[in-house]
């Protein structure tokens, strides 16, 4: 049997428009897993860029990838800092389904 190569999954190579970062986020967001939702984050972070988010956020490219690395448990100020900076670089809400009543 010939040797199988296989290569670790990246989520972030797979978000490619605002579309797909709103809707990644509100996946996590409706999961309401803290793990979940940091680690969504970072993946868009990486897809947008980490040195354009750095720019947006105040926070050194350096401080982000450590922040955001999956072995790290950031601080809610690092996290709120990078989800303005999302803002700040176009990415809309998902629009969500009124609930009738």
């Amino acid at each position: 049997m010939a040797n199988l190569k296989t290569t670790r999954f990246d989520s972030a190579s797979y978000l490619d428009d605002d579309e797909s970062y709103a809707y990644y986020l509100a996946e996590a967001e409706e999961s309401g897993e803290f793990d979940f939702i940091a680690d969504s984050i970072g993946q868009v972070a990486r897809a947008l860029g980490m040195l354009e988010i750095a720019k947006r956020s105040g926070i050194s490219r350096e401080k982000l990838f450590k922040v955001l690395n999956d072995d790290e448990n950031p601080d809610m100020k690092t996290l709120l800092r990078v989800i303005k900076a999302f803002k700040l670089a176009g990415i809309a809400e998902v629009p969500r389904e009124k609930e009738t009543t």
